[in-house]
């Protein structure tokens, strides 16, 4: 009988072990539950700032393609237009030429009748 008895209280020791170390185990369970929990509420804060990041991005992008269209609009000659401001400007050079021939005209009626009533 004293057999039975020695190895029921192998048995019941044993057993506690177990109890203790399944009591471990489910405590640690819990507390890398919570971590868990804290880390997806975590990836939900990454998630929305990559989401805004994103969308600044993307802002940030069509910005400089509606920039990037107008310069090139502004940049590119208009072959008509570019013809027209020639034009314009060779009648404004023609008539800055005939300004300062009748001012040099002038200049020099001036310098004449100085010079002759000296």
């Amino acid at each position: 009988m004293e057999i039975w008895t020695d190895k029921l209280d192998v048995i019941t020791g044993k057993i506690r072990n177990l109890l203790d170390a399944y009591i471990d185990v489910k405590s640690e369970n819990e507390s890398l539950k919570n971590e868990i929990n804290h880390l997806k509420v975590e990836i939900l804060q990454f998630e929305e700032q990559l989401k805004y990041i994103n969308s600044e991005q993307i802002n940030a992008v069509e910005t400089v393609s509606t920039l990037s269209t107008k310069t090139s609009d502004i940049s590119t000659p208009n072959p008509e237009l570019t013809q027209k401001n020639k034009e314009h400007s060779n009648g404004m050079k023609t008539k800055l030429d005939e300004i300062i021939e009748e001012l040099d005209q002038c200049i020099q009626i001036i310098q004449s009748n100085s010079y002759g009533s000296k």
